[in-house]
């Protein structure tokens, strides 16, 4: 399961707050440089609030500074935050979120990361190489780097440099995805992709959430789970790991703990998967939305930005009528207030 925690670039400006992993996730890494190269006029010296983007961020955990804007994140983490924690929905990622938060259809949207195509105009020829991203966690588990060195795939690290990891999906043929912005950053980019499963800590509910957005479904290929964590943990988890495992042998009620490293299964796995990914290579099932539905999606977006923008008073919260009230878990349709374009029309 994702932290809570987020990293908020506190100033006295406008406050834009994401979920920050020390190590890098290329999804959640977009955020700085999609909101502001876009949108820079929201963090001008007089704004007051906190404004969420791409990424899972609507929960009852996240504990931001208010006003709070949501821009097109999801909920998949934990619950919705309360009512009196004075959210404010400007649009969110997609229909199941909608529902969720019990807001109107119309406030769902898409993902933020498809304004990435507005970002890279000049894009380089497409080649004959297929990529692999895994979700930033499966990264740990397993060496899936050399897992595509065997295959013949390109390692897309999800820590990397985002500008480098753009240019390498904008080369690719296509894009085997286990991490979500690697498929939207690839569908922005009119990149084909297919959605792969390699763990049980993928979020179907929040690709479900996406690709809803989009008029598309999710049916991943699934992949053995590989197991292969010790090279990348130090020699204080493999002993606590160790311990813990000693002591469930020993009948020890292990519920209240957390859980010790999955059982290395490299030897008995490893060529399942390269086997399985190979078959992806040779003969996917690939992804892309049409062209249309992203146009209108992407036109809604930045219209809806333009007019939240342009109405925002940078010296305190939105008015009433602009800034759209959360609602409870799964309330009644159309609770969560106006519908996008109609508050911001007002």
């Amino acid at each position: 399961m994702k932290p809570d925690t987020t990293n908020t670039l506190t100033t006295e400006f406008m406050q834009l707050s994401y979920y920050k992993d020390s190590r890098g996730n290329f999804g959640d890494d977009l955020n700085p440089w999609v909101w502001y190269s876009l949108y820079p006029e929201l963090f001008q010296e007089r704004g007051r609030g906190t404004i969420l983007g791409i990424g899972t961020l609507i929960n009852d955990r996240t504990r931001i500074p208010g006003p709070v804007y949501v821009c097109g994140s999801g909920t998949g983490y934990y619950g919705a935050p309360p009512p009196e924690a004075g959210w404010n929905y400007v649009f969110v990622r997609g229909p199941k979120t909608a529902d969720y938060l019990g807001l109107s259809p119309d406030f769902a949207i898409t993902d933020p990361a498809i304004l990435v195509s507005e970002l890279v105009p000049k894009r380089p020829s497409q080649t004959s190489m297929v990529s692999y991203m895994p979700h930033h966690v499966s990264a740990y588990q397993a060496d899936w780097a050399e897992v595509c060195r065997q295959v013949g795939l390109t390692y897309l690290d999800p820590t990397a440099d985002i500008h480098q990891t753009i240019l390498q999906i904008s080369r690719s043929k296509f894009v085997i995805a286990e991490a979500m912005h690697a498929a939207i950053v690839a569908d922005a980019l009119r990149v084909p992709w297919m959605p792969v499963r390699a763990y049980q800590h993928i979020l179907e509910f929040k690709w479900q959430d996406w690709c809803a957005s989009l008029k598309m479904a999710y049916a991943p290929e699934d992949l053995p789970e590989l197991w292969d964590i010790e090279p990348f943990s130090n020699k204080k988890e493999l002993f606590k790991s160790a311990i813990k495992k000693g002591l469930i042998r020993l009948g020890m009620d292990a519920k209240s703990w957390t859980p010790p490293l999955p059982t290395n299964n490299r030897q008995q796995v490893w060529q399942s998967v390269l086997d399985k990914l190979t078959q992806l290579k040779n003969a996917p099932t690939l992804y892309l939305s049409d062209a249309r539905v992203q146009d209108d999606a992407k036109r809604r977006l930045m219209e809806t930005m333009d007019a939240f923008s342009a109405r925002m008073d940078l010296a305190g919260p939105l008015p009433p009528e602009v800034a759209a009230p959360v609602a409870p878990p799964r309330a009644t349709p159309h609770a969560g207030g106006q519908p996008a374009a109609a508050f911001l029309a007002s």
